[in-house]
């Protein structure tokens, strides 16, 4: 990596693993590092990769994801760990799905704090998350999309796929910043 950035690098990782997310990892039975993933629901594919998937001896996994947002302001936190918990929720779907195991666990790991927000991981979060699932994939299939066009469209690729009817009406306003 370059210089310029090594030292934030260090902090961040040295944060992250002298802490929890370093316990469990060197104490694992099986740790997958930038595991992908696929799965149908309703004749869809969805796939993606899961930064973090660990295994504990009782065989229960734990699956983690890495987050560099700014956590400073407050209520930034807790705002998004609601954000992306689905997302977690989706990797333990397909995980359980794909036959690897229980998951028992899904954990936000915010480098910036160093911050680590983990909850359980049950039948009744297992449900939420197919249903949020389906919900989101009808509202794509739809182009209904849930946001605002605004910067973070500048780097959008679903606008830049032209897929995002939204990231389409804030092109003129995403590209001039």
């Amino acid at each position: 990596e370059p210089e310029s950035i090594r030292g934030d690098l260090e902090r961040m990782l040295t944060g992250v693993l002298g802490g929890e997310v370093g316990d469990l990892v060197r104490h694992a039975a099986r740790v997958e590092r930038e595991l992908p993933f696929g799965m149908l629901m309703d004749g869809i594919e969805i796939s993606g990769v899961i930064d973090l998937a660990v295994q504990r001896a009782d065989g229960a996994w734990t699956v983690l994801d890495y987050k560099s947002n700014d956590i400073s302001r407050t209520g930034r936190l807790e705002y998004l760990v609601e954000y992306y918990g689905p997302q977690l929720e989706l990797y333990a779907l397909a995980m359980e799905r794909a036959g690897l195991g229980d998951v028992s666990h899904c954990a936000l790991v915010f480098l910036n704090g160093p911050a680590v927000r983990q909850w359980p991981f049950e039948d009744a979060d297992a449900a939420r998350a197919e249903g949020v699932a389906r919900a989101l994939l009808r509202g794509v299939s739809a182009e209904i999309y849930a946001t605002e066009a605004g910067p973070k469209c500048a780097e959008c690729g679903y606008r830049k796929r032209r897929i995002c009817q939204v990231g389409r009406l804030g092109e003129s306003e995403a590209d001039s910043r």
